[in-house]
């Protein structure tokens, strides 16, 4: 699996693209982010191994960075902050500093030293655990044992749970390893899903909750399915909140 990074700057496109030049070279994905809402949404769901911060453009908040550390409530990635004015930025503990006139190069090398993170691998207590508990989920949206869906759905959470990257290849490697746990093809992975989540729509069981999937998707018309990917991943959160 490639390593992950994200940039978080205001408006400074020479900067994204040469990241990107330099991600690209390396084999690291890159994604953007232009304020801290967008970076705790993308942290959390890449699970970056660095996040390059634009000191020109963001205002970075050390108080907060220690906050989010101390709490072991959010991933913490290796933080760079790429600046003109290293001089007025404290020596912050956890943080690297580079300077703006040749972060380039120093990027390259910080990239080149930054390991992979491993995921770390679920007891098969914790996975019974988690699919004991999406059970329930299921059984309240009025999707039961009779779907085949139902047991891809409790598979797929504890793989997206034991590491959230993998949201980032929904199709094309969550399926094919939950169809080789099942013995199946890949599109009957896709299809009962599908045929699962549109049982919840017409049952609506459990108005509550399946409102609650509408605005995570962001749908406004309530006959409207969500995606395989929005359902699932709302269902992976609610377990793992």
């Amino acid at each position: 699996m490639c390593k992950n990074a994200i940039l978080l700057s205001k408006n400074d496109m020479n900067m994204a693209e040469s990241l990107k030049m330099i991600c690209r070279e390396k084999k690291v994905n890159l994604a953007y982010c232009r304020n801290l809402p967008e970076l705790i949404n993308v942290n959390n769901t890449s699970m970056p191994e660095i996040v390059f911060c634009d000191g020109e453009t963001i205002n970075f908040d050390y108080k907060l960075f220690v906050e989010f550390k101390n709490s072991k409530l959010f991933h913490i990635p290796k933080f760079v902050i790429i600046s003109n004015n290293l001089s007025k930025i404290p020596n912050y503990e956890f943080i690297v500093l580079i300077d703006k006139n040749n972060y380039i190069e120093n990027c390259r090398q910080i990239l080149d030293n930054i390991s992979e993170k491993e995921c770390e691998s679920l007891s098969e207590n914790k996975k019974n655990e988690i699919r004991r508990n999406v059970s329930n989920y299921l059984n309240e949206l009025g999707i039961t044992t009779n779907y085949l869906g139902y047991s891809y759905i409790k598979e797929i959470v504890v793989d997206i749970i034991e590491d959230k990257r993998r949201l980032k290849s929904f199709n094309s490697k969550l399926y094919p390893t939950v169809a080789m746990k099942f013995n199946t093809a890949i599109i009957n992975i896709e299809r009962n899903i599908r045929n699962a989540i549109n049982v919840a729509v017409k049952s609506s069981k459990n108005k509550e909750l399946y409102d609650d999937i509408m605005r995570f998707s962001k749908i406004r018309n309530h006959n409207k399915a969500p995606s395989n990917k929005k359902f699932v991943t709302w269902i992976a959160e609610k377990v793992d909140d």
